[in-house]
C-alpha cells in the first residue's frame, strides 16, 4: 500500500472555483476603491484603461496596442527587442537621479529616429524617481597592456567576452588618472582592429597630446555615444510584385547613384548578418513603380512627397538624395549629452504643459488646458501648444545661467530654429532657477494628415557663444537655407561638431559627442503630434 499511498500524495488537489487571495465581491470593491468608481462619476479616460487610475506605481510599454513590438540587431548581432535596448541605453545615458518621466521621454525619441511607426507608453506616476536609489556614474574603462609604437596601436585588456565589437573606440588616459570622464585628460583615441576573445588591438587613429602611452594606462568605451555620420542601405527586391514592374533596372540605377555620395553605404543580405553591419535604410519598388524608402523594419517611412517614379529621369539620384537627407536629419535627431558626470546633467528642464484654442492669442496671458494623454501630448491643426523652459541651477547659483536655443525637427524632415526666432539670435539667456513658457503654434504642411515635431532645446553655460543654427535644414527636396552659417567656419569644439552633421560631405563615419566639452552644454527634447480636426 506504501507506493499507492506516495503516488497519491503527489497527486495535485483540485484547484478552487474560488479566488486564495480574496472572496470574489472584496476583490471588486478593492478595484472600485482603487479607481474610485464607487459613487463618483469621475473621468477615467486619463489613461489607456489598461491599469486603475495612475497612482503609485509605473508601467513602460514596448508599444501602442494597436502597434508592433519590433526587435532588431543593434549591435549588428543577436536581436533585440526596440524598448529594452533603449531603456538599458537611456540609463546609462542620463544616469542616477532623473524621473520615469525624463526616461520616457528619451526611450521615444531614440525609438522614434529609427523606428516611428513604434510609440513606447508610460502609465503612472512620472514624476517618481527611477529604481528610487542613485547609481554609479556608467563609464568602463579597461587596462592598456602594451603599447606597439611600430604599428600605433595598443593592446586592450577586453574582448568578445566583454561584449566589443571590431570597430569600438576607447579614449586613452594616462596611467594614474583619477578623472577618467574628463576629456582634457585624454591622450589619445583607439578603435579595435584586431578582435580576440579577451584582449584585442585597437589602432591609434587620433593623438590628442605628446604623452606617451605607456603599459597601464586606462581605455574607455565611447562606442555607445557615437552618431553614424554614414547610413546603410539595402536594396530590397520583392517577391510579391508582378512581372509588369521592372525593378531591376530601377534598383541597379539607385546602386550607381549610392556610389557616388560619401552619406552612403550599400549593403547586402549576407552583410546583414556579420558583427560589424547593421541597417538604417531599407529601398523597394512599390506596385504601382514609385521608389519607397523604408525603415529597417520594413515600414514605409511616411511624408516623402511628391512620389518619385522609378524609371523617370533624375528619380534614382533623387532617392539618394532624401537618403542623405534623412541621415543628417536623424545625425541631428540622435545628437545630446551622454555624460552623467556633467555639471549640466538634468538642469534642463522642459515640458509641455498644455494647449489652447486657435483663437489665442500671443498677446494675452494663457490658461493652458491639459493635454488628453501627457504622455503623448497631441493637438489639432492650428492649435497651440505651450512649452516651459527652466533652468534647473538654485538661484542661490548666480553664475550658471542658461543659453537656451530651440530647434524644431519637423515631419516635412526640415530643422529650424524657433526660439529665439531672429535668424541674427542665437540663443536667450535664463537665470538660475527662472522658467520661460513658450507658445508654438501648430501647423501641419497643406496636404498632411497628421505629423509628429521633436522640439529639441539646446542649452549652454553663460560663458558660451554656441550657435545652433548649424543643425538646420530645408524641408525634404528643398535648396539648402543655411544662409547664417554658410561660408563661416565654426569658432569652437561645438559648432565644429555640429557642422559635421550637416556638411556638405561626412569628414567621418562616426561622430563621438563625447569628444567634445561635455560639460558646457547639454540638450533635451521632446515630440509633439498634431493631426487635422
Amino acid at each position: 500500500m506504501w507506493p499507492f499511498a506516495a503516488w497519491e500524495s503527489l497527486t495535485p488537489p483540485p484547484r478552487p472555483a474560488e479566488s486564495l487571495v480574496a472572496p470574489i465581491a472584496e476583490l471588486i470593491g478593492n478595484w472600485d476603491d482603487m479607481t474610485q468608481r464607487s459613487g463618483t462619476t469621475r473621468d477615467l479616460k486619463a489613461g489607456s484603461g489598461w491599469l486603475p487610475a495612475p497612482s503609485g506605481f509605473v508601467l513602460l510599454a514596448a508599444c501602442r496596442p494597436s502597434e508592433s513590438a519590433l526587435e532588431y540587431a543593434f549591435e549588428g548581432r543577436e536581436r533585440n527587442g526596440v524598448l529594452t535596448y533603449n531603456l538599458l541605453r537611456s540609463l546609462d545615458d542620463l544616469g542616477p537621479g532623473l524621473s520615469y518621466k525624463t526616461l520616457h521621454d528619451r526611450i521615444v525619441s531614440c525609438v522614434h529616429s529609427r523606428f516611428r511607426e513604434q510609440t513606447p507608453m508610460m502609465e503612472g506616476d512620472g514624476a517618481r524617481d527611477v529604481f528610487g536609489s542613485e547609481r554609479a556614474a556608467p563609464y568602463y574603462a579597461v587596462n592598456v597592456m602594451s603599447y606597439d609604437a611600430a604599428g600605433n596601436r595598443v593592446l586592450l585588456a577586453a574582448g568578445q567576452a566583454h561584449g566589443l565589437r571590431r570597430g569600438a573606440r576607447f579614449r586613452i588616459y594616462p596611467s594614474g588618472t583619477i578623472d577618467l570622464l574628463d576629456t582634457g585628460k585624454a591622450i589619445a583615441l583607439a578603435e579595435i582592429s584586431i578582435l580576440e576573445a579577451a584582449d584585442s588591438w585597437a589602432d591609434i587613429i587620433e593623438r590628442f597630446s605628446g604623452s606617451m602611452i605607456e603599459q597601464g594606462a586606462q581605455a574607455v568605451l565611447l562606442e555607445p555615444n557615437s552618431i553614424d555620420l554614414v547610413s546603410r542601405v539595402y536594396l530590397h527586391h520583392r517577391s510579391d510584385l508582378g512581372a509588369g514592374v521592372e525593378q531591376d533596372s530601377a534598383l541597379k540605377a539607385v546602386e550607381e547613384a549610392v556610389k557616388e555620395n560619401r552619406w552612403l553605404k550599400l549593403t547586402s543580405t549576407s552583410m546583414l548578418t556579420s558583427e560589424d553591419e547593421k541597417l538604417d535604410f531599407q529601398v523597394a519598388v512599390n506596385e504601382n513603380g514609385g521608389y519607397e524608402i523604408w525603415d529597417p523594419s520594413g515600414r514605409k517611412i511616411k511624408n516623402l512627397r511628391p512620389e518619385l517614379r522609378a524609371g523617370e529621369a533624375g528619380s534614382a539620384a533623387g532617392v539618394v538624395r532624401r537618403l542623405e537627407h534623412l541621415t543628417k536629419f536623424n545625425a541631428a535627431k540622435d545628437l545630446r549629452n551622454h555624460d552623467p558626470t556633467s555639471p549640466l546633467a538634468r538642469r534642463l528642464i522642459i515640458e509641455l504643459v498644455g494647449k489652447e484654442d486657435s483663437d489665442y492669442d500671443p498677446a494675452n496671458e494663457p490658461h493652458p488646458k491639459a493635454f488628453d494623454n501627457p504622455m503623448l501630448p497631441e493637438v489639432n491643426n492650428g492649435e497651440w501648444a505651450f512649452l516651459r523652459i527652466k533652468n534647473g541651477f538654485s538661484e542661490h547659483q548666480p553664475d550658471n545661467v542658461l543659453n537656451i536655443t530651440v530647434l524644431d525637427l519637423q515631419p516635412d524632415w526640415g530643422i529650424t530654429q524657433i526660439y529665439p526666432s531672429g535668424a541674427a539670435e542665437w540663443f536667450v539667456p535664463l537665470d538660475p532657477g527662472m522658467e520661460v513658457l513658450l507658445p508654438l503654434s501648430a501647423s501641419l504642411p497643406e496636404d498632411y494628415t497628421e505629423g509628429t515635431d521633436t522640439i529639441k532645446v539646446f542649452a549652454t553655460l553663460g560663458g558660451s557663444t554656441t550657435s545652433f543654427q548649424w543643425l538646420q535644414l530645408p524641408p525634404l527636396d528643398q535648396p539648402p537655407r543655411r544662409a547664417t552659417t554658410r561660408g563661416q567656419k565654426p569658432k569652437d569644439p561645438l559648432e565644429a561638431m555640429m557642422g559635421a552633421i550637416t556638411s556638405e560631405q561626412p569628414g567621418m563615419r562616426n561622430l563621438e559627442p563625447g569628444r567634445y566639452p561635455s560639460k558646457v552644454w547639454t540638450t533635451a527634447e521632446i515630440e509633439l503630434r498634431t493631426k487635422r480636426a
